[in-house]
């Protein structure tokens, strides 16, 4: 099973919210709306998205970058291989619509806002009140209570700070659904 590489550094870094926010935004807002999605694939696939877009943050022409990442239905989508349109089957179509649309407000505003204004109103996405997704502090904390609680192995807590897309659903689930929204 093909599994991405962790980003490097630590997981909450300004640029992985980032990340984290236009994956939310662009991806598994959309998705969650075209799709009957379990939690645990919705994670793992905006995980994998984040860590594409983080990768191409580093880059010129972000915004173009991002945009071409979220449209492109060969894009890989979750570690088992699956693209981004096998993975969202017949509702590939609208998800590709919707992040569209929305990469390309992104675009034409940056002349007028200013790309690090748009950048920074994509990281408030990561760090909202229900922001569980991986690269951000809540989900680090989840993940550590979950291992506290579960006496879980440091191990598999350590693969689902860098790689939840590669854990198993049943561990990835016990975090996901024992983890209460930020600022509970």
């Amino acid at each position: 099973m093909p599994v991405l590489d962790p980003v490097p550094g630590p997981a909450d870094t300004p640029m992985l919210l980032v990340a984290v926010g236009l994956a939310v935004h662009l991806f598994a807002d959309p998705l969650r709306d075209a799709v009957r999605i379990t939690p645990s694939e919705l994670h793992r696939a905006t995980t994998v998205l984040t860590k594409q877009i983080a990768a191409v943050l580093d880059g010129d022409d972000r915004l173009r970058a991002v945009h071409h990442l979220v449209v492109d239905p060969t894009r890989l989508a979750v570690a088992d291989g699956r693209n981004v349109e096998q993975f969202a089957r017949t509702g590939w179509p609208l998800v590709r619509d919707v992040a569209e649309q929305r990469a390309t407000v992104a675009i034409e505003s940056a002349p007028v806002y200013g790309e690090t204004a748009l950048l920074r109103l994509a990281a408030t996405r990561a760090t909202g009140p229900d922001a569980r997704w991986w690269g951000t502090p809540t989900w680090s904390d989840a993940v550590e209570r979950w291992v506290e609680s579960s006496g879980a192995s440091r191990r598999l807590a350590d693969r689902l700070l860098s790689q939840p897309e590669a854990v198993s659903d049943a561990a990835l689930a016990a975090v996901i659904d024992r983890s209460p929204p930020a600022g509970r």
